[in-house]
């Protein structure tokens, strides 16, 4: 075993094209009309189509407020936010969710869930990962992204 084959205690890697290959779509028709079943299914008015615009003008100008604010070229906005307000503009008694931004998680995890195509740990990732814990001295650190629940469990499963 070669005793500096990790030269650092510390690692960190970007999880998405990294560790992991994802491949989503946001234009699938199915993607929008399911999304508007649900909000149906809570008193909200939208159709794939209507909910699928509103929700480009919400993102884009969450973005640009975002981008300004942070000065970022690449602002990271919070669904949930996004979803819920989808939600009070059709629905504005919220009379049928009692916890929004609980609800809001759920509806951005089951957008998440709907959109994805593919959702795969690269080749030899676990080995890897695994190698590292094993053979680094002290703690080795993984930049996940804030979907860490998604994250871990990707990662044990493979």
């Amino acid at each position: 075993m070669n005793p500096r084959k990790y030269a650092f205690k510390n690692y960190i890697f970007d999880f998405y094209g990294t560790l992991v290959d994802i491949e989503t779509d946001e234009s699938s028709p199915f993607l929008w009309d399911s999304m508007a079943q649900i909000y149906q299914s809570y008193g909200a008015h939208y159709t794939g189509e209507s909910l699928q615009a509103r929700y480009k003008e919400l993102v884009k100008q969450a973005e640009e407020s975002i981008a300004k604010e942070k000065q970022v070229t690449y602002p990271e906005i919070d669904l949930t936010v996004i979803f819920v307000q989808l939600y009070l503009e059709s629905h504005p008694t919220g009379a049928s969710v009692h916890h929004l931004k609980e609800w809001g998680r759920l509806i951005a995890r089951t957008f998440r869930v709907l959109s994805r195509k593919r959702l795969e740990l690269y080749p030899h990732t676990k080995e890897v990962l695994e190698d590292m814990r094993l053979q680094v001295v002290g703690s080795t650190s993984y930049l996940m992204h804030k979907r860490t629940l998604l994250t871990q469990r990707l990662i044990c499963s493979a």
